[in-house]
């Protein structure tokens, strides 16, 4: 019963205000205007490496493409995503698997509140470091970008962005609420607190990322305490310098203090061909396995 009224309570107490119960008479006028917007992403990229028996190929992960609609009603604004990930591997079949799927309510004063398929709290308020196309980012611990069956709620105040997700599935782990994750973010340095009920993991992170001029700046700490065995603390930095309008070159180091890890090395170049295409070069260099693997490709955003 908990789970139940956790939500229960939650959907309540957001529908019951002022800004989204005083003008119910114009729900029938939603539909007409509500404003649909596509989008998406064409990635595909050459991928080589220098490991023994591992041959270049060309691929075509990271692509996706959605919808995502809105609906003013008065004070209240009506959202929604339907999303998927496209991967049209080497092997010659074409995957394509959902990547977000929600819908919402928000309103002034009283932020949003979603329910779906929706992006992990870690991932915006901590991640910060994720700069490469397919490359980097190695040392960060958090759960999955993309989490299932949530409820999620975000509010800005006082120039504090704040947000908190909840998990909840019909599992046989019988635990009322399964990941619990909650962030706060100011001037681009956020942090965030997670826990996973079902195994009994915590996380913890905090996560910045700052422009100054031509300079980017980024990165995250991390750490995992499982329910048994040795917590992993990782960390990711990154940066990037403008050589011109065009051209930006980045670089960035990933590592945890796990056993046998010593880190990747990334570097990269994108160079922008138009408004919404950039071709990029992307090098990781594994310092244990000493490989190193190059990506370069071209993306198309919509």
């Amino acid at each position: 019963m908990i789970k139940q009224t956790i939500i229960a309570g939650m959907l309540v107490a957001f529908a019951s205000t002022p800004a989204f119960s005083a003008d119910t008479t114009k729900a029938k006028d939603l539909v007409n205007k509500i404003n649909i917007t596509p989008f998406g992403e064409i990635r595909a990229y050459v991928e080589a490496s220098s490991a023994n028996a591992v041959d270049t190929t060309i691929k075509s992960s990271s692509s996706h493409i959605g919808i995502k609609a809105d609906a003013n009603a008065g004070i209240t604004n009506i959202f929604g995503e339907l999303s998927v990930d496209v991967d049209i591997n080497s092997a010659g079949a074409d995957d394509l698997t959902t990547r977000y799927g929600y819908v919402g309510v928000s309103a002034p004063i009283y932020g949003a509140l979603s329910i779906g398929k929706q992006q992990s709290i870690q991932e915006s308020f901590v991640d910060k470091a994720d700069i490469f196309y397919n490359g980097g980012n190695t040392g960060v611990q958090k759960m999955s970008e993309q989490l299932t069956n949530t409820v999620k709620y975000e509010n800005s105040i006082g120039g504090i962005k704040v947000g908190g997700l909840i998990q909840a599935t019909n599992d046989a782990s019988n635990e009322e609420v399964d990941k619990l994750q909650l962030g706060a973010e100011f001037k681009g340095v956020g942090i965030a607190y997670a826990k996973d009920n079902v195994t009994d993991d915590t996380y913890y992170g905090i996560g910045a990322s700052r422009k100054y001029g031509k300079i980017l700046v980024a990165g995250s700490y991390s750490i995992l305490k499982p329910k048994t065995g040795a917590q992993t603390r990782g960390f990711d930095i990154a940066g990037g310098y403008d050589m011109s309008d065009d051209l930006t070159l980045k670089a960035g180091f990933s590592d945890t203090d796990a056993v046998s890890d010593d880190g990747v090395i990334t570097g990269g170049a994108e160079y922008k061909l138009g408004y919404s295409a950039v071709a990029f070069s992307t090098v990781d260099y594994d310092r244990d396995a000493t490989d190193w693997t190059a990506r370069t490709g071209i993306s198309i955003k919509f």
